[in-house]
């Protein structure tokens, strides 16, 4: 495999012709519900890959939710696993450890008269 994305094509055919459940998220109800944190969801689909397998879902969600996406650097996602590895001995992968940056740069972006949205 030289991609993610060839990955998950050989995986999606897999499911199909031999009835699987289809390991991806964004295509798996069973693990879908378990992916609450709409930040976390996105980071783990698309970190990586050329092509989101699910963006109108992350979009919408976003949207409704009244959240937004924020980009964070490899370098960013890197420091938060070493910090992590250093302080606890747990060496995190980039899409989970991406969620530490992208919420230190979205608390950033929020202006401190802010009210919480309902």
């Amino acid at each position: 495999m030289d991609s993610y994305d060839q990955a998950f094509e050989l995986s999606l055919a897999a499911s199909v012709r031999f009835g699987w459940h289809h390991r991806n998220t964004a295509r798996n109800p069973f693990t879908f519900e378990g992916k609450k944190s709409v930040a976390l969801a996105i980071a783990a689909d698309s970190l990586g890959v050329g092509a989101a397998r699910n963006t109108l879902l992350a979009l919408r969600e976003e949207r409704d939710s009244g959240g937004a996406g924020v980009l964070v650097s490899d370098e960013a996602i890197l420091d938060a696993i070493g910090r992590l590895a250093r302080s606890t001995g747990v060496v995190d992968e980039p899409a989970a450890a991406a969620a530490r940056p992208s919420t230190q740069v979205g608390l950033s972006l929020r202006p401190s008269s802010a009210s919480p949205r309902r």
